[in-house]
């Protein structure tokens, strides 16, 4: 079967993309969708409150203070020590007693004892 034919029922900007090289064109019958996963009818939504941005002043915006998300990767020995000593406490009802507190209590202590400030004294 020619491409023609397959591209015939598709719209012009996907023709378009298909013509640029950027992606080939699906074979007929075949199912964009993966096995399991049917498209269910979507479901209508309230219309949404319009709300104006304040206008930048051209400064840049600082995060929030608080809680930021860090990934680090430790070895498994040190992540299980970790996961039995928080554990323990959380028992015992000592603080600290959650692995986040725990881990930002040690690295405190190892910023302000090689002489970096953490901004918390």
């Amino acid at each position: 079967m020619s491409q023609a034919l397959q591209t015939a029922d598709l719209p012009l900007e996907a023709l378009a993309v298909i013509e640029a090289g950027k992606v080939r064109p699906i074979r007929e019958g075949a199912s964009t969708v993966p096995r399991g996963e049917e498209k269910s009818p979507p479901i209508a939504e309230p219309p949404r409150e319009v709300t104006k941005e304040p206008i930048s002043s051209g400064l840049p915006q600082l995060p929030p203070r608080g809680l930021v998300p860090l990934s680090v990767r430790v070895q498994a020995s040190l992540a299980d020590c970790l996961l039995k000593v928080a554990f323990e406490r959380r028992l015992q009802r000592q603080a600290p007693h959650s692995q986040q507190d725990i881990v930002t209590q040690a690295v405190r202590q190892w910023l302000k004892r090689n002489g970096y400030a953490t901004g918390e004294e």
